[in-house]
């Protein structure tokens, strides 16, 4: 096989094409080859080397994917080869209590395809058998290379964590990124009230397109942002908060209601956060965690996409020559909407 992928960590610069041996599927695994996957913040991340992660070299990111089975394991009859398929890209041991009762994101030895084992920037992905979805045929292969991964966590977020419900306001951090492009999709669809924070005047002004009632500009000040949740819930605080900043867990909390709820899944601004316990016991509020999609959430996403009409905002397509270029864009927050790497 070959694709774009990495012998070390660092910058942009340390993505080369890189040829290498085809995987070769275990008893219960399939083997995709790619057509297409979208980059992600994590493709970056890998790249750095979040947290210290350590991964095999070389190594090549990509956490959505669309293609089409090239292998399938002797034990696997749910799929066929020639199948166009799609992925749930988190897996786990498949014997734990977690993976039995398919939350693989609760498992302690979950891996996720472009983070920590090889994905979608290779031509060719190997995968558990019971992480295959077929992708429903009214969205676009490109459309479903931009879906795996971002919808699935923010439906998680909201449905499965959150437990949002009608009338709700949710305050989106990180809106204009692409899981708050999703999330601002989602809540508006499940019919909640949506604050969504962007540093772009124009992304906001998309985001109010999408449907959100409210956009601020997160580098306004601390008072200012907390009163404007205040005044728009008429004093009394967001249902929920969403973010995958991480370091600005703390501030969120202080925009809840009393019983609200900080759904956090992801660390991009830091890996710490000030927390007032006060303002977390005293007002009965949450901070609750998650990460990536489970088989049911992935599958309750995609429904809900098909029902809703709920179609990813696709801002680029680019060759997979040129995924260091794209990973430079999204470090730098240019797009509005999903940048598409395509295989030849």
């Amino acid at each position: 096989m070959e694709g774009v992928g990495f012998y070390k960590h660092g910058g942009p610069e340390v993505l080369k094409r890189i040829d290498a041996p085809d995987p070769i599927p275990g008893n219960r695994d399939v083997v995709i080859r790619s057509i297409a996957t979208s980059v992600n913040r994590v493709d970056i991340l890998s790249r750095v080397g979040y947290h210290g992660l350590e991964i095999e070299m070389p190594h090549f990111p990509g956490s959505d994917i669309i293609g089409i089975v090239e292998k399938v394991g002797r034990d696997v009859d749910s799929v066929s080869v020639g199948e166009k398929v799609t992925a749930n890209n988190t897996y786990g041991c498949g014997r734990c209590q977690a993976c039995r009762s398919g939350d693989a994101t609760l498992c302690a030895d979950w891996k996720m395809m472009g983070l920590d084992v090889n994905g979608a920037y290779a031509s060719m992905v190997k995968i558990p058998a019971s992480s295959i979805f077929r992708p429903p045929r009214r969205f676009s292969d490109y459309e479903i290379a931009s879906m795996s991964h971002n919808m699935t966590v923010v439906w998680r977020a909201l449905r499965t964590i959150g437990k949002s419900s009608e009338g709700e306001v949710v305050v989106v951090r990180g809106a204009s990124g692409n899981a708050g492009i999703f999330a601002t999709m989602i809540a508006k669809a499940l019919k909640m009230k949506v604050i969504a924070l962007s540093r772009n005047s124009e992304k906001r002004r998309r985001l109010r397109q999408l449907g959100a009632n409210l956009a601020l500009n997160p580098e306004d000040s601390k008072e200012h942002l907390k009163k404007a949740v205040f005044d728009f819930t008429d004093g009394k605080g967001a249902d929920m908060v969403i973010e995958s900043f991480g370091a600005t867990a703390g501030e969120s909390i202080g925009w809840l209601r009393p019983g609200g709820k900080a759904v956090v899944f992801g660390s991009i601004a830091g890996t710490q956060a000030k927390v007032s316990i006060p303002s977390l016991y005293l007002n009965g509020a949450s901070i609750l965690g998650t990460h990536n999609a489970s088989t049911k959430d992935f599958s309750e996403a995609f429904e809900f996409a098909v029902k809703h009409n709920i179609r990813p905002i696709i801002a680029r397509i680019m060759e997979i020559s040129q995924a260091g270029r794209a990973q430079t864009m999204l470090e730098q927050a240019e797009p509005f909407g999903k940048i598409i790497l395509k295989h030849g």
